[in-house]
């Protein structure tokens, strides 16, 4: 970690979903204690690709870049976070634990509104019927714990209850509300602006409309190794006010759409092979 780009040290980055800043990474502080870096966040796809980003901020160093190493997406029931709207919503995972011995109990899930994983149920804490139950989690103090301090559970039966309390599992999650999108035409250009590059650098510059749709309004491409031809889908960029392809292995034409646009900042260097 930290030398896959030959850079001095694991790097710090924020991860984005959409256009919603979902957290920083930093791979430096988990290194240093031992760790891996691991992220969970539940989102609706709005559409049928998700866009996560990864993306420098001011504590990355300038010899380091973001990285991903590996990413797993799993299906949930509708049903199962219902009471979150997770269109307006994400649900970022600080803790989630399962109490109890590997043979305590067993519970069927199948009748539970909101069906939730039988595998949260395998296992529980009890106590007598009329007995309170209490819990620290964790159960010895963690350096590692997300949470000021342990968490306090206390569950008391109501009079006359004839069963105990239990705890099967617990979870903590982060509401992160949701930001804008960008506009389809412009994820679909620059998709196609990175497919058409044979070696495009790991990040570069681009900024954005504050508006909810958001628009692609500035591309820095200098200063990177880009080789091949701008996509004529370049053009569909239909707010892009600046670009700079200071960069001697482009080739091909500027798309047309670009060179008619008014008020354009477009800066070529005289060394590519660029034509209009």
């Amino acid at each position: 970690m930290g030398g896959f780009d030959r850079g001095k040290q694991p790097p710090v980055f924020d991860q984005i979903i959409g256009r919603t800043k979902w957290s920083v990474v930093n791979t430096t502080e988990d290194f240093a204690n031992g760790l891996t870096s691991y992220y969970e966040v539940i989102v609706v796809a709005p559409a049928k690709t998700l866009s996560v980003c990864l993306s420098r901020n001011e504590q990355t160093d300038s010899s380091s870049s973001p990285f991903i190493s590996a990413i797993e997406v799993l299906s949930l029931d509708d049903s199962m976070y219902n009471s979150t709207d997770l269109a307006k919503y994400a649900l970022v995972t600080v803790a989630r634990s399962t109490f109890g011995n590997q043979d305590s109990i067993s519970v069927s899930t199948s009748e539970f509104c909101n069906k939730p994983p039988a595998k949260a149920f395998v296992t529980a804490i009890t106590r007598s019927p009329g007995k309170k139950l209490e819990v620290q989690w964790p159960p010895v103090s963690l350096p590692t714990w997300p949470l000021s301090g342990q968490t306090h559970i206390s569950l008391t039966p109501v009079a006359k209850c004839s069963d105990g309390p239990l705890i099967n599992a617990g979870e903590i999650y982060q509401i992160l509300p949701l930001g804008g999108r960008t506009h389809t035409r412009d994820v679909a250009a620059m998709e196609d602006l990175v497919r058409s590059f044979d070696n495009p650098p790991p990040d570069w510059r681009v900024t954005y409309s504050e508006d909810k749709m958001a628009r692609v309004v500035s591309l820095h491409l200098e200063k990177n190794n880009f080789i091949g031809p701008i996509p004529k889908s370049f053009g569909k960029l239909g707010n892009i006010r600046e670009i700079f392809l200071q960069n001697k292995d482009l080739d091909g034409s500027i798309p047309d759409a670009l060179l008619e646009k008014k008020g354009i900042n477009l800066q070529v260097s005289p060394g590519n092979l660029l034509s209009a």
